[in-house]
C-alpha cells in the first residue's frame, strides 16, 4: 500500500522527472505501466487475507480490509482521470487508504 504513495508521485511527476533526467520506472516504462502497477499493488493487497485465511487458518475478521474496497475502487478512478496536480489528492487519498488498510488488517489479526 505504502508502494502505492510512491507509484502516484512517481505517475504525477513524470514529465519534470524526464526533464531533470530522473529515471523513474514511470518515466522508463510510461503512465499506463504506472496505472497497472497502481492497480496490482491494491489487488495484491486484497489478495493477502485470502492467503491467510486458506493457508494458516486466520478467522474471518482477516476480511475487514475489505470493508476499504470503495475506497480502492475511488483510487482506482482517480489513477486513470487526473492529472498534473489533481493526482496531489490521489496522493492524500493513497495514504489515508493506506492507514485504513492498515489498522482493518491488524484488528482482523487481532481479533
Amino acid at each position: 500500500m505504502i508502494t502505492n504513495i510512491l507509484i502516484v508521485n512517481n505517475y504525477r511527476d513524470i514529465e519534470e522527472d524526464k526533464e531533470a533526467g530522473k529515471n523513474t520506472l514511470a518515466v522508463i516504462l510510461g503512465r499506463e505501466f504506472s496505472r497497472y502497477e497502481y492497480i496490482f499493488f491494491l489487488l495484491l493487497s486484497f489478495f493477502v487475507p485470502f492467503i491467510l485465511y486458506f493457508e494458516f487458518n486466520f478467522d474471518e475478521t482477516i476480511f475487514l480490509p475489505y470493508l476499504t474496497l470503495p475506497l480502492a475502487i475511488l483510487l482506482v478512478k482517480m489513477i486513470f482521470n487526473y492529472q498534473g496536480q489533481q493526482l496531489n489528492k490521489t496522493l492524500e487519498v493513497s495514504a489515508k487508504y493506506s492507514a485504513l488498510y492498515g489498522l482493518l488488517f491488524s484488528a482482523g489479526m487481532i481479533i
